[in-house]
């Protein structure tokens, strides 16, 4: 048994703390009063670094211990620490000392408990035992020493064993204290300045200096009390608390403290004001004291700038939770500071407070942001690290995602050290900013590799701008990241099936665009014109009313085409806008949109042809003057045959003016005037007519000059168009090969075409 026992202590000194519980219930089954074997069970449930460790079962197995026959003093120890009620924990410590009466440990725990009135007389009873150790002494020097008993206290520290040089320095100034509290200052600087001498490492801080400048004040030595004030760091934390390795720890708060004040007291200026208060600022900073802030605002005011003290102000700030206060403090280093303090000024602990922080604070730590960033805008980048990382994280789980952009706008891309790109993509994103949302995602990438949201959300935008082959490929990135990725998988689902779509659409695109492509020019050029009408989005927004005037043609005619158009897909009507309007919205067919582009660039003839089939309608006629009130001037024409043959001549004659065909027009002009005259001659029963030379000539053998004289001989037409008529009589011989050529005068162009036309409108309106 014992050997085994000692087996488990082995485990435990070796840390295998599952192996010596195993070992130790094992051997608890087979004799569980053993004492040894449970106190070694408490020492494993006891011990800080077990991870199973409990002070329930380290109690529940020191109890069994001292109620044993064969106790450890340690379980007395142990039991009444963490006895919670003070009496027991002293019935603990007396039981403990009746089998353990020499035990340092458990006189300096009944010293501790015992009330005040008793802790002396268990000292002196310690003393007459000889069973003092430093510990106790170091007990009951804080004791006499806060109850302001010095010379008790100076006693104790003369008994104070050393065990290093750095205990004798430290007892040296607890005596020095002494002295000074009991106001023997000679004796008092004189241990201080020994210190001074002797601790050239500053094991004690700075309280020799401390203890020595309060004895040259108290002996209004101010000169030199101010000049070994200088000696001490405008910036140092000094705590109040000294330790020295082995056992010795002293408190000298009201020392401290004091000497704050009577430094304060002694000088009027601003600099020596402004170091003591930081030096007290500092101090009391620990304690999360209010009079910490003033003290340290006064010094910053006056040593600006300075680390430790805005550290400290953020610090006291976080700890009140005046969130909004430690940005702008951090702000204040990051302007200030930045450059040697860069590593703790963008570490995560610094900014952490900003996740803690509502939306208030938020909104204000961003206003205030963005004011620090403008006045220092040769600095930007020292803005861009983890401050803006924080705040911008915390924007985006509070969505608001304007102020993210807001922040984002004020940085040049090649300046940001934060990684927050992903979340000013997303922000990007809702905003509807969906080129900037891409460029920012892939920014991201590139600076931090690819990863699944990344991809996911690059995969939504670029299906979003229907690039649905480079959204598959998104989706598939984000699948081979990680297969579990149900986002991504049931993305890259829906992105196929639509692909699969699409790829159907294109086929009838192209179907319709071949069918779009043998039509006639007259169709072709109605739906060039509409298509005309689209706007920067490649939609046209088109009032039913508004039909026959876009597309030039009736009303009628124009819901023909409109049908014809949507039928034949080549228009495709659009209800998923978001435009605003109640007129209808089209889209072309994009595969006709390229076709029409390759046609305006390339096949000029073919856009001539759509050009003149564009001129073919009711609006064009009118212009021109072929309407129903020139038609009812022919009804005059006596002959029904020789009518039907004008209104086909007229119609030919104002086609060839429509397809800019002149030489045509101007030869049937001629024609119509001369077939006009004979007919009028011819119902006035004027068969022949003695012509200019004296010679009578047959009516119907007269070429246009010949019946141009006879109408004016017999005043049917005036002599103003007489003579106008006379214009266009050497046009009718164009029909003629060769007579364009030979003759000069003769000018084939549109204005004489149109004279022509006018003349012939004229002749069948007068006659």
């Amino acid at each position: 048994m014992e050997e085994r026992i000692q087996q488990a202590v082995l485990l435990l000194e070796e840390k295998k703390y599952n192996d010596a519980e195993k070992l130790l219930f094992q051997l608890r089954k087979e004799d569980y009063k053993n004492e040894k074997i449970n106190f070694y069970l408490g020492v494993l449930f006891s011990t800080y670094d077990n991870p199973d460790n409990s002070k329930e079962k380290a109690k529940r197995f020191f109890q069994d211990v001292v109620n044993g026959e064969y106790v450890y003093e340690y379980a007395f120890i142990y039991l009444a620490k963490f006895e919670g009620n003070k009496n027991q924990s002293l019935r603990l410590i007396k039981k403990g000392l009746e089998v353990f009466p020499d035990s340092h440990e458990l006189i300096e725990m009944l010293l501790v408990r015992s009330p005040d009135e008793e802790k002396e007389n268990i000292f002196q009873d310690a003393i007459k035992k000889d069973i003092c150790s430093n510990d106790i002494y170091n007990y009951m020097f804080s004791y006499y020493y806060g109850y302001k008993k010095y010379q008790e206290a100076y006693e104790i520290a003369k008994k104070m064993k050393s065990l290093s040089k750095n205990n004798t320095l430290l007892i040296e100034l607890a005596k020095g204290f002494c002295f000074y509290r009991m106001n023997e200052f000679s004796k008092a600087k004189s241990s201080f300045n020994l210190i001074i001498n002797e601790d050239v490492n500053r094991e004690l801080s700075y309280f020799p200096l401390i203890g020595a400048i309060l004895c040259n004040l108290k002996q209004e030595e101010l000169e030199i009390a101010f000049e070994m004030f200088d000696e001490i760091p405008f910036d140092s934390s000094i705590s109040a608390e000294l330790f020295s390795y082995p056992q010795l720890v002293f408190s000298f708060d009201t020392e401290l403290l004091e000497f704050f004040k009577e430094l304060q007291s002694r000088t009027k200026k601003t600099g020596s004001l402004a170091k003591i208060k930081g030096l007290r600022g500092l101090y009391l900073s620990n304690f999360n004291d209010k009079r910490a802030v003033k003290d340290l605002e006064y010094a910053n005011k006056y040593l600006p700038n300075n680390l430790i003290y805005i550290e400290a102000l953020k610090s006291i700030a976080e700890s009140n939770v005046r969130n909004r206060d430690a940005f702008n403090y951090g702000l204040s280093l990051i302007k200030h500071t930045y450059i040697e303090n860069e590593e703790y000024l963008e570490s995560e602990y610094f900014w952490h407070f900003i996740k803690n922080s509502d939306l208030e604070d938020v909104l204000e730590m961003k206003k205030e942001l963005i004011s620090f960033i403008t006045a220092d805008s040769f600095n930007v980048e020292v803005y861009s690290g983890k401050i803006c990382e924080f705040l911008i994280e915390k924007l985006y789980s509070l969505k608001r995602y304007e102020e993210i952009i807001e922040i984002y706008n004020h940085f040049n891309l090649q300046e940001m050290k934060g990684d927050f790109l992903f979340e000013v993509a997303y922000s990007f994103s809702i905003k509807g900013d969906i080129n900037l949302a891409k460029e920012t995602y892939e920014l991201h990438q590139k600076k931090k590799g690819e990863s699944n949201a990344t991809l996911n959300n690059l995969g939504v935008i670029y299906r979003k701008q229907n690039n649905l082959y480079k959204a598959q490929e998104m989706f598939r990135k984000a699948v081979s990241l990680n297969a579990d990725d149900k986002t991504a998988l049931n993305n890259l689902e829906v992105v196929t099936k639509l692909i699969v779509e699409q790829q159907q659409e294109e086929e009838e695109l192209y179907k319709a665009a071949s069918t779009f492509n043998l039509e006639n020019a007259w169709l072709k050029g109605k739906l060039i014109a509409f298509s005309n009408q689209r706007n920067k989005e490649g939609l046209i927004i088109c009032p039913y009313s508004q039909l026959p005037r876009l597309l030039s043609v009736t009303e009628i005619r124009a819901n023909e085409l409109i049908k014809t158009f949507l039928e034949k897909k080549y228009v495709f009507k659009v209800t998923n806008h978001n435009l605003g309007t109640n007129s209808s919205v089209y889209r072309i067919n994009s595969k006709i949109i390229d076709m029409i582009e390759d046609l305006l660039t390339k096949n000029q003839r073919e856009i001539e042809l759509i050009s003149i089939a564009e001129n073919f309608n009711i609006e064009q006629y009118s212009n021109i003057g072929f309407d129903e009130r020139l038609l009812k001037y022919l009804n005059k024409v006596s002959s029904p045959d020789l009518k039907s043959m004008l209104e086909r001549d007229i119609n030919e004659n104002v086609t060839a003016l429509i397809t800019k065909s002149y030489k045509t027009a101007l030869i049937m002009s001629g024609s119509i005037v001369e077939a006009v005259l004979l007919d009028h001659l011819t119902s006035k029963n004027i068969a022949s007519h003695t012509l200019e030379n004296g010679k009578a000539k047959k009516v119907n053998q007269m070429d246009l000059n010949e019946l141009l004289y006879v109408a004016n001989k017999e005043g049917y037409i005036e002599p103003q168009l007489y003579h106008l008529a006379h214009a266009i009589r050497g046009f009718r011989n164009l029909i003629h090969p060769g007579v364009e050529k030979r003759k000069a005068s003769i000018v084939v162009n549109e204005d004489n075409a149109i004279l022509a036309w006018g003349i012939v409108k004229k002749v069948i309106q007068e006659i």
